[in-house]
C-alpha cells in the first residue's frame, strides 16, 4: 500500500513539473511548445544510459541536464527564432513544435535498438 502512494506522488510530481514548463514556455511567448516533452523524455533515457555505462549518478545526472539545455537551446535557435524573424503565427509553431517533438521520440526509439546501448 505504501508502494501505490508513494508511485502516485511520485506521478502526480512529474506531471505537474511538466505543467509547470509548458506554463514556463507558454504564458511569455503564447506558443505551446510540444518539444518541451520530448526534451523531457529524453532527459532520464540519457541518465539510464549514462548509468549503464557505468558512469557515476552525478555523472549521469549532470550530463542529462546538459543535453537538455542543449536541446532546448537547439529548439529556440534552430526553430522558433527562425519563426519568430519570420512573424510565423503560432500554428507554424505548434506544428513544427510536435515536429521536434517527433523526432526526439524517434530518435530515442532508434537508440534503444542500437547494439551500443544495449
Amino acid at each position: 500500500m505504501t508502494q501505490v502512494l508513494l508511485n502516485g506522488i511520485v506521478s502526480g510530481l512529474n506531471i505537474a513539473l511538466l505543467a509547470m514548463a509548458f506554463s514556463l514556455v507558454y504564458v511569455p511567448t503564447r506558443v505551446f511548445h510540444i518539444a518541451i516533452g520530448g526534451v523531457f523524455a529524453v532527459v532520464p533515457y540519457v541518465v539510464l544510459q549514462g548509468q549503464r555505462f557505468s558512469l557515476p549518478t552525478v555523472l549521469s545526472v549532470i550530463a542529462g541536464l546538459t543535453i537538455a539545455v542543449l536541446l532546448s537551446l537547439g529548439c529556440e535557435w534552430l526553430n522558433h527564432a527562425r519563426l519568430e524573424r519570420k512573424r510565423a503565427p503560432s500554428a507554424v509553431h505548434l506544428v513544427a513544435s510536435l515536429g521536434i517533438y517527433i523526432i526526439l521520440g524517434q530518435v530515442m526509439a532508434q537508440c534503444n535498438h542500437c547494439a551500443v546501448f544495449r
